[in-house]
């Protein structure tokens, strides 16, 4: 943040032209603020202002941030880079080695290119000239991901609880009596234990590889590495104009593909394959594009006129697994506490982001005496569109909840009696009531709720299950400034706008 405002409320300008980022705002997805992922090859000139800026500067309350693109010259000039980052001498993180997995992969490769000269070779050499820069990054990295997957006795139906002597007390729910205010009630009334639908499920989890995690009863870890991977591919061109000793035209145009592998993004990565083939599910995809036009010209030796006019798209994906049914007699997807799904589901809410802008902006200077006056405005066009398969946690294809204690929770005579009051043996510790609640009705299969997003037409009518929420809109913005720097002394000048 700058000057106490938030990451959203900052301005950057390309050549003259907004490329914040209308979306998200911030940093996320490649970018740092701008919507635009800008390689540091091709930044000529960089400014920034965060208090006491000039009027011109006034669309927001944070800082902002210009850069200028290199630009041709009559000369040929270019360079090539490659920047390699690997782990060869790097150690195993402590965690990874005690569990005798190999280290997380880490290997880092940025390259490209920069050339700018002669657009036409020696056909209007001192006129009309180029510059291109065009870069890529691979960052194959991987990271160390953990979860919970169930013991082999909770497998097979049978809850592990410590009483108030610290002996661990087995409840195999086919069976137990144990339940009950005197411990003298089935734990399952129905004497079926286990649901067969839970006993696949949890059979498709594999077994766990890290003790350190989990109550190593009913549950224990499962740790290894995931991807974490960049791939980035940036362009960007400049083409300048001399018209004549007072005019100059120049365009810009800006092309991205950034891919963002986020194993932490929950719902964001499939477990079936066990600790060393864990998948990461979830990725966030960026398709930013600038397309500009700027004609700078001398009115007189005091008076000079800038204008410029653009159209930049942002495209911003995030890809993220549609909960599906694992389980075929179940009939839809299953979503459980405390232990991980098989493939993370809950919250999952895939959605597409499309903002456009089309900006038109003119700016004039002119020198009288000791004064800079100066006189702009600026006009934008956004349009949004947005694409969602769900909301908060819900999503436009339901989910069951499997054991949550939302709406429904297990009773006294559904759980041992609670240690304490002269309650010592065969009995729950206060700490564990809630896991074991979560636990038994989990395991039983008992349903808490089921739910899914329905959206409806205007009219209220529902549409079929599994249609993206859609919503777009376009706003219109302008602005204009007025300012005048009085150069009082040398070492003094007063700025009014």
């Amino acid at each position: 943040t700058i000057a106490g405002a938030q990451g959203d409320q900052n301005t950057f300008t390309l050549d003259g032209l907004d490329i914040s980022d209308s979306q998200v705002g911030g940093e996320c997805c490649g970018n740092f603020g701008a919507g635009l992922p800008l390689p540091v090859e091709a930044v000529e000139e960089f400014n920034s202002s965060i208090t006491n800026q000039n009027a011109n500067f006034g669309r927001s309350v944070g800082g902002n941030f210009s850069f200028a693109v290199r630009h041709g010259t009559p000369q040929y000039h270019g360079a090539g880079y490659w920047y390699h980052v690997d782990d060869h001498l790097v150690a195993n993180n402590w965690i990874a080695d005690n569990l005798g997995e190999p280290k997380a992969k880490f290997l880092d490769n940025r390259a490209g290119f920069r050339v700018g000269g002669p657009l036409l070779g020696p056909f209007k050499k001192d006129k009309l000239f180029f510059f291109l820069n065009m870069e890529l990054r691979r960052f194959p990295n991987s990271s160390e991901v953990n979860g919970l997957v169930p013991t082999d006795t909770l497998r097979n139906g049978i809850l592990r609880f410590p009483d108030a002597t610290g002996k661990v007390i087995s409840y195999n729910l086919v069976n137990s009596t144990l339940c009950g205010p005197t411990n003298s009630l089935p734990c399952d009334p129905r004497g079926i234990g286990i649901s067969p639908i839970i006993v696949q499920q949890y059979g498709l989890l594999p077994a766990g590889n890290d003790s350190s995690l989990g109550d190593q009863l009913n549950t224990t870890g499962i740790s290894g590495p995931a991807s974490s991977a960049q791939d980035q591919d940036n362009i960007v061109a400049r083409v300048d104009y001399t018209i004549s000793d007072k005019w100059h035209a120049n365009g810009i145009w800006s092309w991205g593909q950034n891919v963002f592998y986020n194993p932490f993004n929950n719902p964001g990565l499939n477990w079936e394959g066990g600790p060393s083939h864990i998948i990461t599910t979830a990725t966030t995809d960026n398709h930013p594009r600038l397309y500009g036009f700027g004609l700078t010209g001398q009115l007189s030796p005091t008076a000079v006129n800038e204008f410029n006019m653009g159209f930049n798209q942002s495209t911003l994906q995030f890809d993220q697994p549609h909960p599906e049914t694992l389980i075929p007699t179940a009939g839809v997807a299953l979503h459980l506490p405390v232990i991980q799904d098989p493939i993370q589901i809950f919250g999952a809410r895939a959605q597409v982001g499309v903002s456009r802008t089309w900006q038109f902006t003119d700016n004039f200077t002119k020198i009288l005496g000791k004064h800079q006056l100066q006189f702009g405005v600026n006009f934008e066009r956004l349009y949004f569109l947005q694409l969602r398969e769900g909301a908060n946690v819900y999503n436009i294809f339901p989910v069951a909840d499997i054991g949550t204690n939302t709406f429904v929770v297990p009773s006294n005579s559904q759980r041992p009696p609670t240690c304490g009051g002269g309650v010592t043996t065969q009995c729950l510790l206060p700490a564990d009531v809630g896991l074991w609640n979560n636990l038994y009705a989990s395991t039983l299969g008992i349903v808490d709720s089921t739910d899914d997003i329905v959206v409806r037409r205007p009219d209220g009518t529902a549409e079929p299950i599994g249609t993206e929420i859609n919503s777009a809109g376009t706003w219109k913005h302008f602005e204009y400034h007025v300012s005048d720097t009085w150069r009082v002394t040398n070492s003094l000048s007063l700025s009014l706008g």
